[in-house]
C-alpha cells in the first residue's frame, strides 16, 4: 500500500484527518483479530506511520471519532494512537 496524507492525530487542537487505507465496512467485531506486517515506512516526517486502524467511520472527515491506531514510525519506533 502507497499512501500519503497529513496525519489521523487531534492532539492540541491539531485536527489533521488524512491518510490512506484500505477499508472494508464492518469488518471488526468484539472477538475480531487483526494483523498487518510493515516493510517499510518512508521517512517523510518523525510521525510517518504505518499499521492498523479501527474506526467507527470514514464518511466524515474530521468529524467521525472513536478511532484505535497501532502503527510504525521511523524515528519514534512502534505507537498506539486512540480517541474516543
Amino acid at each position: 500500500i502507497r499512501a500519503q496524507g497529513a496525519d489521523v492525530w487531534g492532539g492540541g487542537g491539531q485536527r489533521d484527518d488524512a491518510y490512506g487505507s484500505i477499508f472494508q465496512k464492518d469488518a471488526v467485531n468484539a472477538v475480531s483479530s487483526v494483523s498487518a506486517r510493515v516493510d517499510t515506512v518512508g521517512d517523510a516526517n518523525a510521525w510517518a506511520k504505518s499499521g492498523v486502524m479501527i474506526r467507527n467511520d470514514i464518511d466524515q472527515p474530521g468529524a467521525s471519532a472513536g478511532y484505535a491506531l497501532v502503527a510504525v514510525t521511523p524515528r519514534n519506533g512502534v505507537v498506539f494512537h486512540w480517541d474516543a
